[in-house]
């Protein structure tokens, strides 16, 4: 029988680097949460060709917004 590290020993250094490191993972939950989003307006309507459709135009019309020099809240 082998005896794992209790989970704060075995993520420390996970921990250390989350709270010393200037990266972090906000743009890709940010996308997950959109995404989410989306597939929640969409629950029981459609299949996965409709939320990929969605998906597609709502992450399109964001950069779209960006590249003319809009922020994306205004639409």
């Amino acid at each position: 029988m082998t005896v794992d590290a209790p989970v704060g020993l075995r993520d420390r250094d996970a921990v250390i680097a989350g709270l010393t490191l200037p990266w972090n993972s906000g743009v890709a939950e940010g996308h997950v949460n959109r995404i989410k989003m989306l597939k929640r307006q969409t629950f029981g309507r459609a299949g996965f060709s409709l939320l990929r459709k969605r998906v597609l135009l709502a992450t399109w019309s964001t950069t779209r917004l960006s590249v003319i020099g809009l922020p994306s809240t205004e639409r």
